[in-house]
């Protein structure tokens, strides 16, 4: 077998070695830059982690002053929601603004669905497919992503019906 490897290595044009030696250059790449990203070594990996523990330790405080409107299911189900708007290019900047106000209505919930979000990476929608960034983190950091003025209609929401949280 490692002869015909070699056979077919040597009977190869010039150029298609080189595509083979970029592929390969790529793939080693694209793994190293993951495994570093996963790392607790990477500074943005624990900041994420530790914004994840104080929405989850909000949302209890929260819960415990007022009751949260929503389900578990539905936070989960209003983050799912959230996460497919914002992925990818063009965030859904007026299905985000109506899920806010149709849905958030304390701060409990706010605080819940923020915790049930997690961590996510979503594509940012800079550039093309493969070669677009990827934003990662909790709700309040990737929804930073939508235009200001997205931000500022939500964030008027949440102050008129006395949520203390913003985004």
């Amino acid at each position: 077998m490692n002869n015909n490897g070699n056979q077919v290595w040597r009977m190869m044009p010039i150029w298609a070695k080189g595509l083979v030696v970029l592929g390969g250059a790529f793939g080693i790449y694209k793994l190293t830059k993951l495994a570093l990203e996963k790392t607790s070594l990477n500074e943005n990996v624990r900041d994420d982690k530790q914004e994840e523990k104080g929405w989850n330790s909000d949302y209890l405080k929260e819960n415990r002053k007022e009751a949260a409107t929503l389900t578990l299911a539905q936070m989960k189900q209003i983050s799912n929601s959230l996460e497919n708007m914002l992925d990818g290019y063009g965030s859904r900047d007026a299905s985000i603004i109506a899920t806010f106000k149709g849905n958030i209505k304390n701060n409990a919930d706010f605080a819940g669905v923020n915790a049930a979000f997690g961590i996510r990476t979503i594509e940012s929608g800079r550039g093309m497919g493969w070669l677009s960034g990827d934003e990662r983190g909790t709700l309040t950091q990737v929804i930073q992503e939508v235009d200001n003025s997205t931000l500022t209609a939500i964030n008027k929401d949440l102050a008129s019906k006395g949520i203390k949280y913003t985004v």
